[in-house]
């Protein structure tokens, strides 16, 4: 067999990668600069097409009009396919594959059979583990339509929760406050650190997601070990641990640990990650759990819709946040680490005095 090579772009960055890039790297900045955009690129997958001679190629490419192109056999040279015409401002790579459609086209994705095929089973499973819960209910008659009925039972549920039980009220004011400033930032910001700060392969990012998942699991199977001695007044504890885990997460996204390779930096990170996951599981589960204890049946789904309800509509201001906060400081990621652990401490701090005297 031969092989023959073909530059596309015949260029050498020298040692500017490890004296303007590594570990200090920022997107916009690089799009800003002629060098990097024109000619920083990789092929990342290439597809044969015998109709026509060519090898259809996807690239990673600061300029968006150059990820995707062709190199003519025949000719012996690269063809703009002109992407640039259809290309979003932000694309920068085809990340799974080339492959060729019945209808000719070239699709950009491969592997989804498997993925929708275990998505069914694992739906099915489920339907199928549901038909066996047996929840009791007990049908009450409705003397009003259906829209009276609802704006009926969220005042019910309100009342119940802000007056009659204050305590629960609190919770309720904690689990937003958590979900505007904690949780976002293990959706927002562990997926921009693994791919954009850490540049990981497809392989690791799943891997680091998954384990992140997989702790997830953990902490709701661990929960009746972590929260064994704990009651609502002490809820406040648990966060001052989570916030002294996160300080090591850190410490992992430094320049410093950076510098030292990939896998210091992504251990360390990711193993306190499974630890902060963990609590911060099992002390959701234990709020709710407890909440759920102190309510009659005939006010438990008012008030979990209340909690519930309120806890994801902060949800995406601390997205935004975050979102806001890693761009801006995209190679100094550590800084809105240490702003989360600011929040988790100032959460547990108001948590200490509002609940001392109000378990539920």
């Amino acid at each position: 067999m031969r092989v023959t090579a073909h530059k596309w772009i015949d260029g050498d960055f020298g040692d500017r990668w490890e004296r303007e890039i590594r570990n200090r790297w920022v997107y916009a900045d690089c799009k800003a600069d002629d060098a990097w955009r024109e000619g920083w690129i990789s092929f990342d997958c290439a597809l044969h097409r015998p109709e026509d001679d060519r090898v259809y190629c996807g690239v990673s490419c600061f300029n968006p009009a150059k990820i995707f192109v062709a190199f003519d056999r025949r000719a012996g040279q690269f063809v703009d396919l002109g992407y640039g015409r259809i290309a979003d401002a932000f694309d920068a790579k085809f990340h799974r594959g080339l492959v060729a459609g019945g209808d000719g086209a070239l699709y950009g994705a491969v592997g989804l059979d498997a993925l929708v095929a275990a998505s069914c089973a694992a739906f099915f499973v489920s339907a199928v583990m549901e038909i066996f819960i047996r929840i009791p209910f007990t049908k009450q008659a409705r003397e009003k339509s259906i829209v009276p009925t609802i704006m009926e039972d969220m005042k019910l549920g309100l009342r119940y929760a802000v007056r009659e039980k204050p305590a629960i009220r609190k919770i309720i004011l904690l689990a937003a406050a958590l979900n505007m400033l904690l949780s976002p930032f293990f959706i927002v910001g562990i997926p921009y650190i693994l791919r954009i700060t850490m540049d990981s392969s497809e392989r690791m990012y799943g891997i680091g997601m998954g384990l992140m998942q997989f702790s997830t699991i953990i902490g709701a199977v661990l929960t009746g070990v972590i929260t064994k001695k704990l009651i609502l007044s002490d809820l406040y504890k648990v966060l001052l641990v989570i916030t002294a885990v996160m300080l090591p997460m850190a410490f992992a996204v430094t320049p410093m640990v950076l510098g030292a390779g990939y896998w210091p930096s992504f251990i360390l990170l990711m193993s306190f990650n499974a630890v902060v996951t963990i609590l911060v599981t099992a002390i959701n589960i234990y709020a709710i759990t407890s909440v759920q204890k102190a309510t009659p049946n005939e006010m438990l789904g008012k008030v979990m819709a209340i909690i519930m309800a309120v806890a994801q509509c902060a949800a995406p201001f601390g997205m935004a946040l975050y979102g806001v906060a890693f761009e801006q400081f995209s190679g100094l990621v550590y800084i809105p680490i240490l702003c989360a652990c600011f929040f988790t401490a100032a959460i547990a701090a108001v948590a200490k005095r509002m609940l001392t005297e109000s378990e539920v």
